[in-house]
């Protein structure tokens, strides 16, 4: 899996959303393949893009809450 790839994806997703509108990753990229990954991929990439929110990375984002291994995302400016 190439993580700068989905990065990619994820991002074009981000962008098309509404200021206030939430996410989980499997939601924003079930247009883009999400479901063709295998879940230990699914798993390292949602861990990087929670560190890169986390560490403002994608400063247009914002975790608002973790249940398990999912994790939902907030998108707070465009």
């Amino acid at each position: 899996m190439n993580y700068y790839e989905w990065f990619t994806k994820a991002k074009k997703s981000i962008d098309s959303l509404n200021c206030g509108g939430t996410f989980t990753l499997s939601k924003l990229l079930c247009s883009s393949g999400w479901e063709t990954l295998e879940a230990g991929d699914k798993i390292k990439f949602g861990k990087r893009f929670k560190e890169d929110v986390l560490n403002n990375k994608i400063p247009e984002v914002i975790l608002i809450s973790k249940s398990g291994i999912v994790s939902k995302y907030r998108k707070i400016n465009s």
